[in-house]
């Protein structure tokens, strides 16, 4: 999962709730059992909306690319939060 916003639509809410929304279509509709993210590790901004939308930092999967992030929610964490 991702999201970019143009400059002035941040620090609205936007990016949380357009989030919320695609995480909860992958789970209910999309019968997914976890979504990730791999966030720049110097974009703060995104790992404290990642952090407030549950997902936790974990080992990289090796089936992934190469990548120096990767921080996930399961099904049941998004729905024990």
């Amino acid at each position: 999962m991702d999201i970019k916003l143009f400059p002035k639509a941040r620090g609205k809410g936007i990016a949380y709730k357009a989030l919320a929304f695609a995480i909860e279509q992958a789970f209910n509709e999309g019968n997914a059992k976890l979504v990730y993210v791999d966030p720049h590790p110097d974009n703060i901004k995104a790992w404290k909306l990642y952090e407030k939308l549950g997902f936790v930092s974990k080992p990289r999967p090796d089936f992934l690319e190469e990548g120096e992030t990767y921080l996930e929610v399961t099904k049941n964490q998004w729905d024990n939060r």
